[in-house]
């Protein structure tokens, strides 16, 4: 019995009747029910907040970075599939041919452009969406360890010793580091002297 009905019947026992004091404890229990239900109720909300609520959030925080994302611009696709290009590769520092050592690249995973064998010959394969950034012929340097730039070439940079020049199928190219290689390019990376300097 509640402190409330104790007080009521206590101060009151001598006014209530047996049949009023069965009533206050009736309506008291009843109210007992109802919390309890309540708090039952609200302990379900919960449970069921975390089972489905958790997850529920995770779907609409992924849905809402799919639609928020921004779209891929197909402009700088190179191929939505795959791509297994031979770009040749040959670096001259003052009229000396530098080479290109093999299984650069190569390991446990083989990295998206490796060499094989020492023939200059580059290897870019890659089975999956292939951007304009991946084909760029400066990722093979970062792969190798080696610099290359529009000012340096390996450990010869421009100064009064040279200047780098790149020449791309036989044609003067200027985008050095950026330049986005194709299958069967000849790629020539120079450091010289210009001819009018010597």
């Amino acid at each position: 019995m509640s402190e409330k009905v104790k007080q009521i019947a206590g101060e009151d026992e001598q006014e209530l009747t047996k049949s009023e004091r069965k009533k206050l404890r009736r309506e008291e229990k009843q109210r007992e029910k109802e919390q309890a239900d309540k708090n039952k109720a609200r302990r379900k909300l919960i449970k069921l907040g975390l089972g489905w609520g958790l997850p529920g959030l995770v779907i609409a925080g992924a849905a809402w970075a799919v639609i928020t994302s921004p779209k891929t611009a197909d402009d700088d696709i190179v191929s939505r599939e795959s791509i297994h290009w031979h770009p040749r590769l040959t670096i001259a520092i003052n009229g000396e041919q530098r080479e290109i050592p093999g299984n650069i690249g190569i390991g446990g995973v083989h990295k998206d452009i490796h060499t094989h064998g020492a023939d200059n010959t580059l290897h870019v394969e890659m089975n999956r969406l292939v951007r304009e950034d991946d084909v760029r012929v400066k990722n093979f340097f970062d792969i190798w360890g080696e610099q290359f730039t529009s000012e340096c070439i390996l450990d010869a940079c421009n100064g009064d010793d040279g200047a780098v020049k790149m020449l791309v199928n036989g044609v003067e190219n200027q985008e050095f580091e950026n330049y986005l290689m194709r299958d069967g390019d000849r790629i020539e990376i120079v450091f010289e002297k210009e001819r009018g300097d010597a």
